[in-house]
């Protein structure tokens, strides 16, 4: 760690000074050479409340924002001090709660190590409210500590801090005063060319409801504790009310507040603070500007100096800037930015030429130039260039698509019917972006504002693509028809059917006689930018023979193929045609049967087989004809699809002859 940050571990800042001022009367100013009345003192840019002229004025803001522009920087010191030294933003925080009012002095501290060029950063708040300045452990909370009952300290140590610069470089202080939950909150950030970087928030949980009325800057009274109500952007000393001298220096420092509009540098400015024991020697601190940017600043240069004013109103120019109906935006000062609010900057600034030009969201919207002298207040209004209303109104997509389109380089979006911009008079080109499944009349083409709204319609139409179902094998005149979702058929003798469809994903369902097998009957079909094709496979249908046989354990086969009798009952699928069906079992006459099946058709056939064998006592006669036995062909019992049923039933009646008489014998 460089020394600074042994300053840090080992020495505790230096406290504020204390002064002892009678209350000032009505008219009065403070007395600003009361702390430093020759160097070494805390020099570079401090806002008294003082003008140059001797006279008085006070503000409260809720920021404060300085800059030191580091050209050449060398400190060296025959004490402690070494070749360390500091910069300090020191600023007068009021805030009120509980009935009483509280006044913090608020430090943001840059320890700067001239030999390495290494920045450390740290905050501090001591209590410059009446009594002994105590500063309890509860009154402040934040990334710091309580030191010794006597002031709150945060190093940057966990923000990037410290830090190596490299000249010329220029670094950053600023705080804000701000409320949140009945809380008063400052915050401390710093920017060393690394970005800006917020290292501490310190609240005030001590009171109740309280309010933070921001830093006030007053020539007409000092701090209950006999200090400045001031803001200070001071070299001196690193720590501990140490003085430092300057041993080669070019380093430009300004400080400005926020005016409720913009940042603005201090109205009028001495070259030496006042509240804090660390001072810097052998400082030239002179008037500077920059007409390029507009910049007054205190321009630190080693050499001997005097303390006194830096600047005022008879040495710089105030520009108040009026914006009309563009109440936020920015505005440039020789291309140099400075954001705005409310409709109102002003700017103190060096004398000179400026162009002046308003943006808005990077967009130019209008300009002058003026030319300012010392001294002069100049109020200067630039209007916006109309704008009017270009919309553009989609037509045919449903509720709440996404569509977009460019105009000129701007970029619409969004998912309601009108999309629009604020547009100044002229000739602009559009190019609307694609939609999935729809298309516009036309892709783009250009659009003319002219003093009133413009409305353009944009109609788009849906993207319909072919479903393409082709039968395939089709035996050529069968009328069939295929319906999407559950809709209405569309049918052909053909053999292909076209559906237009928008891009998504359908069912489809085939209908054909009962003739004609299709394969696959129905199923998904996907449209995604573009035709689909479904091929369906035709054949002729099969028909079904059906029936049942008795005894229920007799045998059936079609065709010489066996088929399966489930408790007397039957039922197969046989292509068109003639086909052969035996019916038997064992004891039993088999029955042999001719069917005719139409495609699609079914024919219900039954089977009554009749049981072989003699009469009793009764043998065959050797090999013989069983003269019991039904003669000639078994009778088909059923034939057709309309399943009619016809039982031939053979009847055998047996005589049965009487025996002959016997004649008994005569005694």
């Amino acid at each position: 760690m460089s020394s600074s940050g042994a300053f840090l571990a080992l020495h505790p800042p230096a406290p504020p000074r204390r002064l002892t001022h009678p209350a000032l009367g009505g008219g009065d100013i403070i007395n600003v050479n009361n702390s430093y009345t020759r160097e070494p003192a805390p020099m570079g840019v401090t806002d008294f409340g003082v003008t140059p002229n001797w006279t008085g004025y006070a503000y409260a803001t809720p920021e404060f924002q300085a800059s030191a522009t580091i050209h050449s920087l060398v400190a060296s010191s025959s004490g402690s001090a070494g070749t360390d030294m500091g910069f300090q933003l020191n600023v007068e925080d009021v805030v009120a709660g509980g009935g009483s009012t509280y006044v913090f002095w608020i430090q943001d501290v840059a320890f700067f190590d001239t030999s390495v060029n290494q920045m450390t950063w740290e905050d501090n708040v001591w209590n410059l409210s009446a009594g002994t300045g105590a500063l309890p452990a509860n009154s402040l909370a934040g990334n710091g500590t309580i030191n010794s009952g006597t002031y709150y300290a945060d190093v940057a140590s966990a923000y990037g801090s410290p830090a190596t610069l490299t000249e010329p470089t220029t670094i950053y202080a600023r705080v804000i005063a701000s409320n949140a939950s009945g809380e008063p909150h400052v915050g401390f950030e710093y920017n060393d060319g690394y970005g800006w970087i917020i290292f501490d928030n310190v609240t005030f949980p001590f009171l109740t409801n309280g309010v933070n009325r921001g830093f006030l800057v007053s020539g007409y009274q000092y701090t209950p504790l006999g200090g400045y109500l001031d803001a200070e952007w001071d070299m001196g000393g690193p720590c501990c009310g140490l003085s430092q001298t300057l041993g080669r220096s070019d380093v430009d420092m300004s400080l400005s507040y926020w005016n409720g509009h913009n940042l603005q540098a201090v109205r009028s400015a001495f070259d030496y603070g006042a509240n804090t024991g660390e001072s810097m020697g052998n400082v030239a601190d002179q008037f500077g500007t920059s007409n390029s940017t507009g910049a007054v600043f205190g321009q630190a240069v080693n050499g001997s100096g005097s303390l006194g004013p830096l600047y005022g109103s008879s040495n710089v120019a105030t520009l108040r800037v009026s914006t009309g109906s563009q109440s936020s935006g920015v505005l440039q000062l020789n291309g140099v930015d400075a954001p705005y609010g409310g409709g109102v900057a002003n700017f103190t600034i060096a004398p000179g030429a400026y162009e002046v030009n308003l943006t808005a969201n990077g967009s130019y919207e209008a300009g002058t130039n003026v030319t300012l002298s010392a001294g002069e207040f100049l109020t200067i209004s630039i209007t916006p260039i109309p704008r009017f209303a270009l919309q553009f109104i989609a037509v045919g997509l449903p509720p709440g698509t996404p569509w977009s389109v460019n105009v000129s380089g701007e970029l619409l979006s969004g998912r309601s019917e009108v999309e629009g911009l604020f547009l100044r008079n002229g000739s602009y080109t559009y190019v609307l972006g694609p939609v999935p499944g729809y298309s516009p009349t036309s892709y783009g083409g250009s659009v003319d504002v002219n003093g009133t709204t413009r409305n353009l319609t944009i109609p788009w139409t849906q993207f319909l693509f072919v479903a393409e179902f082709v039968a395939e094998n089709d035996p050529g005149g069968v009328a069939w028809n295929v319906s999407i979702g559950g809709g209405p058929p569309v049918a052909t003798t053909g053999d292909t059917i076209r559906v237009d469809l928008p891009n998504g994903s359908y069912t489809y369902s085939v209908g054909a006689p009962s003739s004609i097998a299709v394969s696959p009957a129905s199923g998904p079909v996907n449209v995604t930018g573009g035709n689909a094709l479904v091929d369906l496979g035709f054949s002729v249908a099969p028909g079904t023979l059906a029936g049942t046989v008795s005894p229920v354990l007799a045998a059936v086969s079609v065709d010489g193929a066996s088929v399966t009798v489930s408790n007397g009952a039957f039922s197969v699928l046989l292509p068109a045609g003639v086909h052969q069906v035996v019916a038997s079992l064992t004891g039993y006459r088999t029955v042999d049967r001719t069917v005719t099946l139409a495609a699609g058709a079914t024919v219900t056939i039954q089977f009554v087989l009749n049981a072989t064998g003699m009469l009793p006592g009764t043998g065959d006669g050797g090999g013989g004809t069983n003269p019991w036995s039904l003669g000639g062909t078994d009778t088909l019992l059923a034939l057709g699809a309309v399943g009619a049923i016809v039982v031939v039933t053979a009847v055998l009646l047996v005589a049965r002859r009487r025996p002959p008489t016997t004649t008994p014998n005569s005694p």
